[in-house]
């Protein structure tokens, strides 16, 4: 009995001290990413700050990642992934924010053509934010492509399709 109780309890302690391991490295890169996209924000790099970029390192002179928000939510996306870390809702919050007030319609175009197929993370978000802006600056037939792009190029986000289609039967109907 106490051997089960001894194997038992080892088990546990693995299990658990493996997951503080795992949670205790995913938290140190959310620390780098979010350095990594802060200083790319300041320096006025939207997509490197939404997406992450590559750079030459200037010791090495090797080609390395610099972390945007979206791999801070990458990491904590699991439901696995638990507690989450302040920096999560900070990164989210980042990105509304670059969203909401940053970005321009040139911005979120570059980004879908320079990560379509690639990397589209956000990019359904960005691609809504773009046709919001041709709306408010009176493109409506920019804006229907944007959201009919959003509805071919993403059927895999239904809540993000539902809205493009809301936003496009509503430009039409104004027609």
């Amino acid at each position: 009995m106490k051997r089960w109780i001894i194997a038992i309890c080892a088990v546990a302690a693995l299990t658990f001290g493996s997951y503080g391991w795992a949670w205790l490295e995913s938290y140190q890169l959310t620390r780098q990413y979010l350095a990594e996209a802060e200083a790319s924000l300041a320096g006025g790099d939207l997509a490197g700050a939404l997406k992450g970029k590559e750079r030459r390192d200037p010791q090495s002179g090797a080609v390395v990642f610099a972390g945007g928000y979206q791999q801070v939510l990458d990491l904590w996306s699991s439901p696995g992934a638990w507690p989450k870390h302040a920096e999560y809702y900070a990164a989210r919050e980042a990105i509304a924010e670059i969203l909401q007030y940053r970005l321009t319609v040139q911005d979120g175009i570059t980004m879908f053509q320079n990560f379509y197929g690639r990397d589209n993370g956000l990019l359904p978000d960005i691609l809504l934010r773009v046709g919001a802006l041709l709306e408010e600056q009176g493109d409506t037939d920019g804006a229907e492509e944007i959201y009919q792009t959003v509805i071919d190029a993403f059927p895999v986000r239904p809540e993000i399709v539902e809205q493009a289609q809301r936003r496009l039967e509503a430009l039409k109907a104004h027609r």
